[in-house]
C-alpha cells in the first residue's frame, strides 16, 4: 500500500513512509489522523492524501483518504501529526437542502445518477464524482430535507438494497452505487469457528405511552401495546379510524402485564392533526343555522363549505358595460332553454424549457415535447419510462408453495432471475423459503432523462368581442340549502394518527434494538458500512444479524489492520 499526498491544485507530490494512519468512517468520526517523523514534514492544510494498493499487477484505488483541516507538533516525541476529514467527512459536512419553494429534493432514477445530481446540488463536482456503470439499482421518490450528503446517500442506497463505495483514482473520490451484501446468508458465523458475543434481548419495549398535544389533562394520550412476538395490537374500534372517538384510549388491549411489561413514554406534542370528513346520513340538530360548517364533495373530489344557493334573474344587455374586458365572467349568455357563464377566449402558448425544472422527476407529466411527421405538427405530454423493482419478502408468502415461480432471487454477478423449482421424486416443488432471499417485482414508472427539448403550456384567458342583444347580467336571491342525506359531510378532528403511526415505528426500532453482536471481525473478511453480517451461537440456539456501521483502519508503514462497528445504535 502506498500514501500519496497532494497539493491544494490535486497535483501528487510524492509517496510517504514510515508512517501511520489511523481513519474511520460510518455512523460518525469519518476522519483521519497521519503521524509521521518530524523531520519527514511535508504537508500543508488543504493537502490530500490517499491510499494507491495494487491488484493484478495494476494500481486501484482504495476508499481511505482525505483533506488535511489540522496540524499538530510534538517536539518532544519529535512527530508531527496531520488530521482532517476523510472523503466521507467531506460529504458529512455539506447538507442537502430543499430547493426553494419545495418540502424535499426528491429523486428518482438510476442510483449513481442520483449521487451524481446530489453532487452538483451541493456544489462537491471539484472532488468527488460518480460512477458512470449501471448499477442496477433503482432509487424511487427518495426525498432529501435537511440531510448531510454522507449518511443521506447512504440512507437513500439502503432504502434500495445498496451501499456507497468509494475509490479515489485520477484527481477524484468516485462515488459508486453497489448492492449491499447479506453475509448472514451463506457467511452466518457459529461458536465453533469464531469467538464472539451475541445478545438477544427478549424483552423490548411492549407498551407505549403516546403523549401528543394538548396540556396537562387536556393532553391527547394513547396507549400501544405489542405481543411477546412483538406484534402490535389493536388501537382503534374501526380498521380505518377517523375521529379521537374511533380509538381505544383505555389499556383493554394489554397482553404483557406484571413483570412481563416494559413500558415507556414517547413525548411527541407536535404530532399533526389528520382532518378527515365523515359522511352524515341524518340530519345534524344545528342544520338550520349552521349549514355552513358542512360539506360538500365537489366535482373535483374536494371537499368544500356548504353555501346556500342563488335563484338567479337574466336581464339582456343592449349596451356593452363599463367592466366587460376586465369581469366579462360575471355575466351570461343563453345556452339551449338556460344560461351560461361567458367563456373567454383562450390563446395557448408552448414555452421551451432550458433547464431542468425542480419537480422534473415528479411531475415530468406536466410538461411537453414538440411532434411533427411532416404534415401536421402538436404537442404531447411526457410519458415516463417504465422500470421494475424488485422488494425484499422477510416472510413467507402464502402462496410460495403454488406460485413460487412468480418470484425472484438475486444472480451472483448482479440482476434477478425468477425462483427455478426443485425436484422432489417425479415432481418438481418450491424451494425451501428463507426470509430475505427472494423477492417479488413491481413495475413503475420515472421520469425520462431530462433534456431542453421540453416545454411547459401556458395559457391565457381574455374577453370574447362584445356584441349587443347577446349577453345578460344576472341578481340572485339566497336559498339556503337542503339536506341530502349521505351527501353531506362533517368535519372530524383525529389527534392521534400521525402519533400511532410514529409510535409504531418507535416500537419495530425498539425490537430490532435487542439484537446485538459483538466480534472481531479482523478474523472473518472485508465488510463494507451496510453490508449485513449474522452469529449464531450454537449451544443456546441464539442467532441474530445487523447492519455493519462503522469501519476502523489503522495502517502502519503498509501493514493494514480493520476493525468494525456493527448495528444501528454502533
Amino acid at each position: 500500500m502506498d500514501l500519496v499526498y497532494a497539493d491544494e491544485t490535486r497535483k501528487d507530490i510524492g509517496v510517504l513512509e514510515n508512517y501511520t494512519l489511523d481513519i474511520a468512517y460510518g455512523t460518525d468520526e469519518n476522519d483521519f489522523q497521519l503521524e509521521i517523523n518530524r523531520n519527514n514534514h511535508c504537508c500543508q492544510k488543504g493537502f490530500l492524501i490517499y491510499i494507491e494498493d495494487s491488484m493484478d499487477g495494476r494500481v486501484v484505488g482504495t476508499e481511505y483518504g482525505g483533506i488535511i483541516d489540522n496540524i499538530k507538533v510534538n517536539t518532544e516525541l519529535n512527530v508531527v501529526t496531520y488530521s482532517g476529514r476523510s472523503w466521507h467527512g467531506i460529504m458529512a459536512g455539506n447538507v442537502i437542502e430543499p430547493p426553494v419553494g419545495y418540502d424535499y429534493l426528491c429523486l428518482t432514477g438510476e442510483a449513481n445518477e442520483c449521487i451524481r445530481e446530489i453532487i452538483e446540488y451541493i456544489g462537491l463536482s471539484d472532488i468527488f464524482t460518480a460512477s458512470s456503470e449501471d448499477s442496477t439499482i433503482e432509487v424511487v421518490n427518495y426525498n432529501f430535507r435537511y440531510q448531510d450528503a454522507y449518511h443521506g446517500i447512504c440512507d437513500m442506497l439502503s432504502e434500495f438494497g445498496g451501499k456507497l463505495q468509494i475509490r479515489y483514482e485520477d484527481g477524484k473520490a468516485v462515488l459508486s452505487a453497489v448492492h449491499l451484501i447479506d453475509y448472514s446468508q451463506d457467511e452466518e458465523w457459529d461458536s465453533s469457528q469464531v469467538a464472539f458475543t451475541v445478545e438477544k434481548k427478549y424483552r423490548p419495549v411492549n407498551h407505549l405511552i403516546c403523549m401528543g398535544q394538548g396540556d396537562l389533562k387536556d393532553r391527547h394520550v394513547i396507549h400501544l401495546f405489542t405481543d411477546e412476538y412483538g406484534g402490535v395490537q389493536p388501537y382503534s374500534r374501526v380498521e380505518s379510524p377517523v375521529k379521537d372517538s374511533d380509538y381505544i384510549l383505555d389499556k383493554s388491549m394489554q397482553v404483557m402485564t406484571g413483570i412481563d411489561e416494559v413500558v415507556e413514554v414517547y413525548d411527541y406534542p407536535n404530532a399533526a392533526i389528520m382532518e378527515n370528513y365523515v359522511r352524515l346520513d341524518r340530519q345534524p340538530a344545528d342544520w338550520a343555522v349552521k349549514y355552513g360548517d358542512y360539506y360538500k364533495l365537489d366535482e373535483n373530489d374536494s371537499y368544500t363549505n356548504l353555501e346556500a344557493s342563488k335563484q338567479k334573474t337574466y336581464s339582456l344587455l343592449t349596451s356593452q358595460t363599463g367592466n366587460w374586458l376586465a369581469e366579462y365572467t360575471n355575466y351570461y349568455e343563453k345556452d339551449g332553454t338556460g344560461y351560461k357563464t361567458v367563456e373567454g377566449v383562450m390563446t395557448s402558448t408552448y414555452r421551451k424549457q432550458t433547464a431542468q425544472p425542480a419537480d422534473w422527476t415528479k411531475n415530468y407529466t406536466n410538461y411537453y415535447y414538440y411532434c411533427s411527421d411532416g404534415v401536421t405538427s402538436e404537442y404531447k405530454a411526457v410519458d415516463g419510462v417504465q422500470k421494475t423493482r424488485y422488494n425484499m419478502q422477510t416472510q413467507k408468502p402464502t402462496d410460495w408453495e403454488k406460485n413460487y415461480s412468480q418470484y425472484f432471487q438475486k444472480k451472483k454477478k448482479g440482476g434477478y432471475t425468477a425462483v427455478l423449482g426443485v425436484k422432489k421424486g417425479k415432481k418438481t416443488v418450491a424451494p425451501a423459503w428463507k426470509a430475505r432471499r427472494y423477492y417479488t417485482s413491481e413495475n413503475y414508472n420515472v421520469a425520462p432523462k431530462w433534456s431542453a427539448k421540453y416545454y411547459t403550456l401556458e395559457e391565457t384567458t381574455s374577453a370574447p368581442t362584445w356584441s349587443a342583444n347577446k349577453y345578460y347580467s344576472v341578481s340572485t336571491v339566497t336559498v339556503k340549502p337542503s339536506f341530502v342525506p349521505g351527501a353531506v359531510y362533517k368535519k372530524e378532528y383525529d389527534y392521534f394518527a400521525e402519533m400511532v403511526k410514529s409510535g409504531i415505528e418507535k416500537l419495530k426500532e425498539s425490537s430490532l434494538e435487542c439484537d446485538s453482536i459483538t466480534i472481531d471481525l479482523d478474523l472473518t473478511g472485508s465488510y463494507d458500512i451496510g453490508d449485513i453480517v449474522g452469529a449464531l451461537e450454537n449451544r443456546t440456539g441464539i442467532a441474530v444479524w445487523q447492519p455493519v456501521t462503522k469501519k476502523i483502519v489503522t495502517i502502519k508503514n503498509g501493514k493494514e489492520s480493520i476493525s468494525y462497528e456493527i448495528g444501528k445504535e454502533a
